[in-house]
């Protein structure tokens, strides 16, 4: 029988291992180790163990790019990357990022269903990390001025002016930008294959959220936290209901909604 007092003491035992094998085996070979509560633990040990393994290979598979241009004697790789660009609100952003060679990062194999707060945790993780980063912010009313495309042209070449360190090679996973001198590579699906990248889109993202959740703060009907000021269902309803706001990429909005709908949206 594990008394409850004996069962907290193996916990913080097991806790205190650093290799996931070695605690899995000092579970394994404890005199209890029938015990359901043990079992439970074990099989969560277990798990974490999986999700390790397939952690370690994720990051192997997203430093594909950046092994291949090391090959070829690049040394500082910055991954570049943004988002707000389709956007019917708010600003876009734009992040570049130089990480080291043994930079690894939790949650990768996880990318498409981070939360915001997982966002945000990783975000300040690849801040600490890197070994430069720069984030850039082109307001609405640039957007609306310039349009979306050269806005994200724009927004891209300042993050990596922003940067410390001087990259010897950019990759994007879209399409190259103008006024660098720099060599460009886009890589197809390079969020999968470039831990750069996947590092920029996360240091861009984290900045648009809390970007967003700030204009949520001021206009709170028009619900910026949650859809981000993307087009979805939601906030076309928003919009037909209350007009747009001061932040609405209007001349955008225009194109995008018919004009039937359009008539009867008011304008600030």
């Amino acid at each position: 029988m594990l008394r409850k007092e004996e069962y907290k003491r193996v916990i913080e035992i097991v806790k205190g291992y650093t290799n996931i094998n070695e605690a899995i085996l000092y579970l394994e070979n404890y005199k209890c180790n029938n015990n359901p509560y043990l079992k439970a633990l074990i099989k969560k040990y277990k798990k974490r163990k999986k999700l390790i393994i397939e952690e370690k290979k994720y990051i192997e598979e997203h430093k594909e790019v950046e092994f291949e241009m090391k090959e070829k004697g690049f040394q500082n790789i910055a991954g570049t990357d943004n988002t707000g660009q389709v956007a019917l609100a708010g600003p876009v952003i734009a992040a570049s990022v130089v990480l080291p060679t043994d930079f690894s990062i939790p949650y990768i194999g996880l990318a498409s269903k981070l939360t915001t707060n997982k966002i945000d945790y990783l975000a300040e993780f690849i801040k600490e990390r890197s070994l430069s980063f720069g984030i850039s912010e082109i307001d609405f009313e640039v957007v609306e001025k310039l349009n979306a495309t050269k806005s994200t042209d724009l927004a891209m070449r300042i993050s990596i002016y922003k940067m410390d360190l001087k990259p010897d090679v950019i990759l994007s996973y879209c399409s190259k930008f103008s006024g660098m001198n720099t060599k460009q590579v886009i890589v197809k699906r390079g969020k999968q294959k470039s831990l750069s990248l996947f590092a920029a889109s996360i240091l861009a993202r984290a900045e648009r959220n809390r970007q967003m959740k700030k204009m949520d703060e001021l206009y709170p009907e028009f619900g910026f936290a949650i859809h981000k000021g993307y087009r979805t269902k939601k906030h076309i309803e928003i919009i037909r209901e209350k007009g747009l706001s001061p932040i609405h990429r209007k001349n955008f909005i225009k194109r995008i909604i018919r004009d039937d709908g359009y008539n009867q949206i008011s304008m600030f």
